[in-house]
């Protein structure tokens, strides 16, 4: 059987990493390798996971400095031996079946990627939201392209990268790493990419993934103040890698609303969440809304009616308006 390499970046993960890492020991496919990488933890997370890797030889336990969980992946991936990598947070489990099922999809597809879907947890709400889809996929770039692209943005399986199944002489050949320059919008970046360079494709309807969500103060809700340029070099790889095709016309859409809808968020997100003062949080918005690729991406986006709201008042250069609207109304 050939090697899989499970990577598993962890930043104080002690409550959670002993679930996770045992949902990865009883993976049905035993051939794989545990690479796990602690990114400067100052929790028990570094004597649980030694506790671990005594107790099973397929754990390798890494140390660094604390430098991000990108670091962490691409150290990961440097040192990884196994044919396939995928990822797994640390807080988040894996069903048993994701290693050998996806390994058997890439291997009678020949796929450099194989995408499988995942399960929302909402820790506080008790509740469990399944992302799946209806049948699976293989086939070229093109017909990817053309039949898939789309839903898996919109469902958001393009994002992570832990729910990617990836050949690992597709990584080395092409370069593809982690941009430890971001904190956020790096994975989306990252699984761009790979989806760029991947001449095979594979799409498994399955869900395997629980990704659980534990509070509104997890990364995603946390203000980033590089969060557009972060965004913006997700969309310029999207993009470049939607203009590798001719009929792009329905995709660039989707892609141009999507990244439309993240920038009006960030700009809630300045009025309402910054430390800013007053003065910089309007010199920000005037600079994001007069960005050339958002404001083309604006004119071709499809909007729900409060953010087209934001379109328009954008179009008029209205800045003060909208600061003040999401101020008093803290509108979405």
């Amino acid at each position: 059987m050939d090697l899989v390499s499970i990577i598993v970046p962890i930043y104080n993960s002690d409550r959670y990493i002993r679930a996770c890492i045992k949902s990865i020991q009883n993976q049905s496919y035993e051939s794989i390798e545990i690479i796990i990488v602690n990114d400067g933890s100052n929790d028990q997370s570094e004597a649980i996971c030694e506790g671990l890797r005594k107790e099973d030889e397929r754990i390798q336990v890494f140390h660094q400095a604390q430098a991000g969980v990108s670091a962490a992946r691409n150290y990961g991936i440097r040192i990884a031996q196994g044919k396939y990598v995928m990822f797994v947070d640390a807080d988040d489990t894996i069903s048993p079946n994701m290693v050998k099922d996806n390994y058997l999809m890439a291997e009678e597809h020949q796929a450099d990627l194989v995408i499988c879907c995942f399960r929302y947890l909402i820790v506080d709400a008790g509740r469990n939201i399944p992302n799946g889809l209806t049948e699976d996929f293989s086939g070229t770039p093109e017909l990817f392209f053309e039949k898939y692209f789309e839903m898996i943005m919109e469902r958001e399986l393009l994002n992570p990268p832990w729910n990617k199944f990836i050949r690992k002489r597709l990584l080395d050949k092409s370069g593809i790493w982690f941009n430890c320059k971001y904190s956020i919008c790096e994975d989306m970046a990252f699984s761009a990419e790979v989806l760029t360079a991947s001449e095979k494709i594979a799409v498994n309807h399955n869900i395997y993934y629980n990704y659980y969500i534990k509070s509104k103060g997890t990364l995603v809700y946390k203000f980033h103040e590089n969060y557009f340029e972060a965004l913006s070099n997700f969309y310029f790889i999207t993009l470049k890698y939607c203009k590798m095709f001719t009929d792009n016309h329905r995709q660039i859409k989707r892609l141009d609303s999507l990244y439309a809808r993240s920038a009006i968020m960030y700009i809630k997100q300045i009025c309402c969440k910054s430390n800013w003062d007053k003065s910089q949080k309007k010199r920000v918005i005037e600079e994001v809304l007069q960005d050339k690729a958002l404001v083309k991406a604006l004119d071709n986006a499809t909007l729900d009616w409060k953010k087209n709201i934001i379109r328009v008042l954008s179009k008029r250069q209205a800045y003060d308006i909208i600061y003040k609207i999401y101020r008093i109304q803290n509108m979405d």
